[in-house]
Parts: structure tokens; sequence; C-alpha cells
């Protein structure tokens, strides 16, 4: 479900049962796994990856950063942090 005003960059996967909530911009390459929700005027970096069923309740402005929970929080980097996320585009 996508509210009004939502703005989704090129290249984004949303999974299934996704709300985004109105105002919110979704980073280039950006993946939003199953039943995620984001808030009103949210600002999510490129290449960001949202758990499944995470609450994404503040900008996420790092690109390539993983969050997850609820809350939705950073997690530590790994050593293949979009392991089983759809590969972006490449640019050029």
């Amino acid at each position: 479900m996508l509210g009004h005003s939502v703005v989704l960059e090129d290249d984004c996967h949303l999974a299934n049962n996704v709300s985004i909530a109105g105002s919110a911009r979704i980073g280039s390459g950006s993946f939003l796994g199953s039943g995620c929700s984001v808030r009103s005027h949210a600002k999510l970096a490129p290449r960001t990856v949202v758990g499944n069923g995470a609450a994404v309740v503040s900008d996420v402005i790092v690109p390539d950063t993983v969050v997850a929970g609820v809350p939705a929080k950073e997690l530590k980097p790994s050593e293949n942090p979009r392991k089983g996320v759809p590969k972006p585009k490449e640019s050029g």
C-alpha cells in the first residue's frame, strides 16, 4: 500500500504486504521486506534494506544500511548484507 505523494526512486523492490505512508521517499535500489511499514515523510537512503515486519519510524541517511525490528534499528554490517536481496541495476 502506497500513501499519497510517495516517491519510489529507480530499481526499488517491494515484497508483499508493504505499507508506505504519505510523502515518504525510498532511495534507489532499496529493498523493503515482507510486511514492513514506513512512516510518513521518512526518507530512506539508496540501497537501504528493510527487514520483514520492520517498522521504519525515522530516516535512514546512510546508503547501504540494513534495518530491522520494531522500531527499525540499524543492524551491524555483515560480510554480505544483501544476501537474498535482488541485485540493483548497474549505473551507466
